[in-house]
């Protein structure tokens, strides 16, 4: 390792050598040395640089390249070569190498001791013996035995060396016992080098806690045997090896625990610990509870507490981790676990504050960790501790900054900190002013950044799970399957934050000045906006997440500043139907028929209740002040708007625009003392909206030089406050001075075109005072024009309309593709497929029609049966079973029609029947070697193997190397094996190698004979050589084009191996064979789902299910499948089904009521 930095950091000075003073001067003179073949013709002159290098040749270039840059250059060319050269060699092999550090389990041994504690001779004896004997039952792993032997656990972590190994055994023996002996009571001491495997759950990450210490038996036992298979299963739970673990795990509490000498709670705990890594919470919860029973330790506790966490039964979860938090007293010990647990337990209640004390503790337990620090942030902002908040995200960003939680948090925190509020900065978002877009823009970068992580993991655990239930590791496939999906719902939180991030994007981007040219390129080329961007994160997510109340509430924010205020009702509604006691849906409902309608007493009254609902809801709700103070001052109901200005005054000082609206309203009630009393600090700043308040209430005093005075001043401090020029208008229209007036409302339009008020004053002053109606009409038109270029009313009605528009051409359209063609891609897909399987055995029936016209005698028996067969492919077995028996009525001798009639009866799961023609038609011909085939056939399937053997032998008597014969023999060995494996290994063995031997036989004299092949392929997989049965399956499946089973076996080892386009075309191939096969079809939609292709997924499930309606497996895929498809209902359908068709203890049924409350129902 060492040599290969050494080889980089000289790389690093060749490099910079290449780019030093004189480099490009030496090399041009280099070339003008040996000048190199160029291009002729009028395109030579056009070739770049690049090209020019790429027309030498590799050694040329080379030798140029380390010329040009002089002696320096050669010398460290050549060094660079030569080290390289000896680091290869040893890499080979050819000077050794050392020995890479295991990751298995390392154990140290101390000697057992008398139970009084002394050294005893056979405690040396037994550590010693018990290390050599697990040695070398298990290679990988690493034992060391203890000179001295130690006494306690305090010992055992004192002890130098430790820290290098995961667990140290220790305890007593019985005077005179040995290691194979029920003579030892041994403890254990339990700390991984490395972390454990639900440190690698982004949902249960430093959650879970098992004991350090272990006490394995109440009295001696055979340590050597059962302590040995303690540590495989230790270290098979490190490894993540979960099947095996789990099978140890029972295996050693069926033969130890029950009524035996071993405490189970070791191996419970990490039982437990699987199935919660599996989230399947009501097993862990039961293997926590058992382990219990036998150690009241708070490890075990805390877990309880996290699974019942999970499941939603807070109350019980509290007790469990305060009584995991009893234990702990007087241990002089404490569980970061525990903190962290007890923290987030904490955030579900009303006072965050708490939670931050019992965060921070675990903080300080566990400086380093990821998830208590996460959650620590969490609890700051809720407690709106923002400054403590930014400083805990910028430690953990110094350490973990690519980790998509980090990412998430830092954002998030970010979005606080624009708005100087982590309570509730959402809140804040709707009455902030645009926020700077730059800011948003890196905020956004890095929620993608987590998305693009999040997805990599979702679809990766997704990918490892379908690999490992195919390979038969059902264990392993569900551990990887939950933290798919925990990386899928972490997923959706991201991309909640991050339609968050574009909406304020959006709204920062849309007040971009942008030139006439820029826009139209933006309007044809451009990319879609953030504000589009976000619909289109959000969008999907509101419709899988139905029951997310943060999710609708930015949908409908979404929808509302894109100008569709039907869709954002929509949303809003449901949130407020979903949770009535939050403000944000009745806020929503108010401000979008705020915004889109126009004002009517219906409208006002309507946002009115709106609002009322929505500060009943959150007194600190202020967005709601807001819009009710400004839906009364537009009302005109300054009584109304009073209370609302003065709480926004009392409660945002800094909202200098409330403070100049309350003393509006002030003045308008006549409270005029009052109303100059809040505006002369503003006014006295020389706030230009405060000046102009404050004359008005001078004006309304009766001091009108006074008032005329204040105007001016604004606009002395202000020269496009258009309002004090109007105002002026007003004063001066009103002591009879209109030419005056007239050139104050000039100035107000010309300052503010769009100023409505000033254009209709104008126009008054033309009309009523100075007598020029065609002026008069000119200013109301412009007072009409700049009230219909209202950017917001034009924003919404060319969207209504333009929403109206593509309703209408969609609905056109669907009604067109509906009447006049039919063929669109879904419906021309199925109907083309129909067709196809139709017109395929109808072809062949009307081709063996016709030859059968053509025939001289009008029988040709060999198409009638062709036509029977094809019935019988089909699968029409009436029809088949008609069409064999008129050949048998017309001819009783046909042997080929006995046997189609037994094979029809086959297919139809009737084997008596089948056996019956078989013998029928050996009456009539007992040499029959096909009857004789198809009926030991039918006994294989009967499991009459060793009646199946004698017909097979009977044709093998008369001719041995019949290659039918010697198949039907090696498929009856090959079930004798699969029956015997369970109870005499040794038999099966025996059972295979003939099998092998008899179909290798089969298949030397007939190569291509597909059934042998496809036979010793499923023998091929069950001894473990895949790629083997890979290839024979494959073999079979192309010579025998009916074979659909060859083509799913080979599909599943491919996705076993994630070969997930192999699969895939195995797969597929097999469904188009046999469309009624619904594992194929469950197979094919988990390939489809490892590829996250979750609509075809979805389809394939569905067909499986249209098949077997209670194949529980591929239902509760589905749901899994439509849950990330956005397909909510779908998912609730599906495991609803579950858990009405399936018993109560099926392990389908149990995961699907976790989804069902995970979704809310």
């Amino acid at each position: 390792m060492i040599g290969w930095i050494f080889v980089i950091l000289l790389c690093g000075l060749f490099g910079y050598n290449l780019y030093r003073t004189g480099h490009v001067q030496r090399l041009i003179a280099i070339r003008q040395r040996r000048p190199s073949a160029r291009p002729t013709g009028a395109i030579a002159p056009t070739l770049r640089a690049r090209d020019l290098r790429t027309q030498r040749s590799w050694a040329v270039r080379i030798r140029d390249e380390v010329q040009s840059r002089g002696n320096m250059g050669v010398v460290i060319f050549f060094l660079i070569i030569l080290i390289a050269f000896f680091l290869s060699l040893n890499l080979l092999g050819f000077w050794g190498s050392q020995p890479t550090e295991t990751v298995r389990a390392r154990v140290i041994l101390s000697p057992f001791t008398s139970s009084a504690g002394q050294p005893a001779q056979e405690g040396f004896a037994a550590a010693t013996t018990m290390a050599q004997a697990w040695q070398a039952r298990a290679n990988d792993l690493q034992f060391a035995v203890l000179k001295t032997p130690i006494a306690d656990a305090q010992s055992a972590w004192n002890l130098a060396d430790r820290p290098k190994y995961d667990l140290v055994i220790w305890g007593t023996i019985v005077a005179g016992g040995d290691a194979n002996s029920a003579s030892i009571e041994p403890q254990l001491l339990w700390t991984p080098r490395q972390p454990l495997p639900h440190d690698r759950s982004l949902g249960l990450r430093e959650r879970l806690s098992l004991p350090l210490v272990y006490r394995l038996a109440d009295q001696p036992f055979n340590a050597q045997a059962v302590l040995g298979e303690i540590l495989v299963v230790i270290d098979l739970y490190q490894m993540g090896e979960y099947d095996q673990a789990i099978q140890a795990i029972n295996s050693l509490l069926d033969r130890y625990a029950v009524d035996g000498p071993l405490r189970p709670d070791l191996l419970l705990g990490i039982r437990g610990s699987i199935a919660a890594l599996q989230e399947q919470w009501s097993l862990a919860e039961g293997d926590f509870r058992r382990a219990l029973e036998t150690a009241d330790k708070p490890e075990y506790w805390n877990n309880l507490g996290v699974v019942l966490l999970e499941q939603g039964r807070f109350s019980e979860a509290t007790q469990a981790f305060n009584t995991a938090q009893e234990r702990l007293k007087g241990t002089n010990s404490d569980l970061t676990a525990l903190h962290l647990n007890r923290g987030l337990l904490a955030l579900r209640g009303v006072d965050p504050a708490v939670a931050v004390g019992e965060l921070a503790l675990a903080v300080k337990l566990n400086p380093n960790g990821i998830s208590n620090k996460l959650a620590l942030v969490e609890a700051q902002l809720q407690a709106n501790q923002l400054a403590q908040a930014i400083e805990t995200i910028n430690n953990l960003n110094g350490y973990a900054n690519a980790d998509p939680l980090v990412q998430l948090m830092t954002a998030r925190v970010q979005v606080a900190q624009l708005v100087n509020n982590g309570d509730q900065p959402l809140w804040e978002l709707e009455i902030v002013p645009p926020l700077p877009r730059e800011t948003l823009t890196i905020v956004r970068q890095r929620l993608d950044s987590a998305v693009v992580t999040l997805e990599t993991i979702s679809i990766e655990q997704r990918q490892i799970a379908a690999r490992d239930d195919a390979a038969g590791l059902p264990e392993s496939g569900r551990v990887h399957e939950a933290h798919s999906r925990q990386a899928f719902e972490l997923l959706n939180q991201v991309r909640y934050w991050q339609a968050v991030a574009m909406t304020e994007e959006g709204i920062s981007a849309s007040l971009e000045q942008k030139g006439r040219l820029r826009s139209m390129w933006d309007g044809m080329f451009g990319d879609d906006s953030p504000l589009e961007l976000a619909q289109n994160v959000i969008d999907p997510l509101a419709k899988a997440q139905d029951q997310n109340y943060p999710i609708l509430i930015q949908a409908g924010r979404v929808h509302r500043i894109l100008g569709a205020p039907k869709t954002a009702m929509d949303y809003y509604t449901k949130a407020s139907e979903l949770n009535a006691n939050r403000p944000e849906g009745w806020y929503g409902l108010a401000i979008t028929r705020f915004n889109t309608e126009g004002p009517s007493p219906e409208r006002n009254q309507a946002v009115r209740d709106y609002l009322q609902k929505t500060i009943a809801a959150a007194p600190n709700f202020t967005p709601g002040y807001i819009l009710a103070a400004r839906l009364e001052v537009s009302d005109k109901q300054w009584a109304a708007a009073l209370p609302y200005l003065q709480w926004i005054v009392a409660n945002r000082p800094d909202n200098l625009g409330a403070r100049i609206t309350l003393g509006t309203a002030q003045r308008e009630l006549g409270a005029l003392a009052d109303a100059e009393v809040t505006l002369l600090p503003l006014a006295n700043a020389n706030n230009s909206q405060a000046l102009v308040e404050l004359g008005k209430v001078y004006a309304q005093a009766g001091q009108d030089q006074s008032a005329e005075d204040i105007f001016l001043r604004a606009l002395n401090v202000d020269s496009s406050n258009a309002s004090a020029a109007y105002e002026i208008g007003r004063l001066r229209q009103n002591r009879g001075d209109y030419a005056g007036a007239e050139k104050a409302y000039q100035v107000a339009t010309e300052i503010n075109t769009s100023y409505v008020e000033a254009h209709l004053a104008l126009g008054q002053l033309y009309a009523r005072y100075l007598d020029q109606p065609d002026n008069a009409v000119a200013a109301y038109q412009r007072a009409i024009d700049a009230g219909g270029e209202d950017p917001r009313n034009f924003e919404d009605m060319g969207r209504e309309f333009l929403e109206i528009g593509r309703y209408s051409e969609a609905a056109d359209a669907l009604e067109q593709s509906v009447r006049l063609n039919p063929n669109v891609p879904e419906s021309r897909h199925y109907l083309a497929q129909a067709y196809l399987e139709q017109g395929r055995f109808e072809a062949a029936r009307e081709q063996e029609r016709a030859a059968i016209a053509r025939d001289a005698d009008g029988v040709y028996i060999e198409a009638q049966l062709g036509i029977a067969e094809s019935f019988r492919r089909e699968r029409r077995f009436d029809e088949a079973i008609t069409a064999y028996n008129e050949i048998l009525d017309n001819d009783s001798t046909i042997i080929p029609a006995y046997i189609g009639l037994g094979r029809t009866a086959a297919d139809r799961g009737e084997w008596q029947v089948a056996i019956g023609y078989y013998n029928q038609a050996l009456a009539r011909e007992p040499n029959s070697t096909n009857a004789h085939f198809w009926l030991g056939q039918a006994l294989v399937e009967q499991g009459f193997y060793e009646r199946a053997l004698d017909e097979f032998n009977l044709v093998l008597a008369t001719d041995p190397n019949n290659a039918e014969a010697l198949f039907g023999a090696g498929r009856a060995y090959c079930n004798m094996a699969i029956n015997s494996y369970a109870y005499d290994p040794a038999q099966a063995a025996e059972y295979d190698a003939e099998a092998r031997r008899l179909l290798d036989r089969a298949l030397n004299y007939r190569p291509n004979d597909a059934r042998a092949l496809f036979e010793r392929g499923k023998l091929n997989e069950r001894q473990n050589q895949m790629a083997a049965a890979i290839s024979d399956y494959g073999r079979a499946a192309q010579l025998d084009a009916q074979n659909s089973e060859a083509l799913y076996l080979q599909g599943k080892l491919y996705l076993s191996q994630n070969n997930l386009q192999a699969a895939e075309e195995a797969l597929d191939q097999s469904v188009r064979r046999n469309q009624n096969d619904p594992t194929a079809l469950y197979w094919l939609g988990r390939t489809y789902r490892a590829q996250n292709r979750t609509n075809d997924a979805i389809k394939s499930f569905e067909r499986a299910l249209s098949l077997n309606g209670n194949f529980h497996e591929a239902r509760y895929y589905q749901g899994l499948t439509a849950e990330e498809a956005n397909q909510i209902d779908l998912a609730r359908e599906a495991y609803h089904l579950i858990s009405q068709q399936a018993s109560p203890d099926d392990r389908w049924r149990l995961q699907a009521e976790e989804r069902l409350r995970d979704l809310g129902q």
